[in-house]
């Protein structure tokens, strides 16, 4: 009888890692779809301001929110990067552990276990793997799955999609 696949390794939640976690689940939108709301916060901000009967605080704060806004989205990538080392996880190690029952990933401070069940689609990217779950997605990235690790994540994905699709 053939052994139950077992694949374990450690890598660090640096901001190498954490940049190429951001660029391969980023969604990615046109000019316009991301600097829509922006545009309209600053657009109903200088209408108000024509308005006679209104503060000069409302448009003001509008302005500002759309100045915000737009701050988000050019430096998207940088705030959300320096948000997740900033936070308890940074700079810290997690295990991942690929096996016959899912995905874990365990550090000090997270645990998190993906049954094959619950994973409802892997979409392959560049550099990695996205693992599509119920209402959220995680990444997982090439350099630290091997290939039969990648192989049999995919096997058990395919297999739980056919089972869910005989039923």
């Amino acid at each position: 009888m053939a052994e139950p696949f077992h694949y374990t390794t450690t890598f660090t939640l640096d901001k190498t890692y954490l940049t190429e976690c951001y660029e391969q689940t980023l969604v990615k939108k046109s000019l316009w779809q991301a600097y829509q709301k922006a545009i309209a916060f600053c657009v109903i901000g200088l209408v108000l301001f024509s308005v006679p009967d209104v503060s000069a605080y409302w448009p003001s704060f509008l302005i500002a929110l759309a100045v915000i806004e737009a701050l988000s989205v050019r430096f998207g990538r940088a705030w959300w990067v320096t948000r997740q080392l900033l936070g308890k996880s940074g700079n810290n190690q997690v295990n991942l552990e690929v096996n016959a029952e899912g995905i874990a990933l365990t550090s000090p401070f997270i645990e998190q276990i993906y049954h094959w069940q619950s994973i409802k689609q892997i979409e392959h990217t560049e550099h990695g793997l996205i693992i599509h779950l119920e209402q959220q997605r995680q990444y997982l990235s090439k350099s630290v799955l091997s290939a039969e690790a990648i192989a049999f994540i995919e096997e058990q994905t395919f297999r739980e999609e056919n089972s869910k699709a005989a039923s």
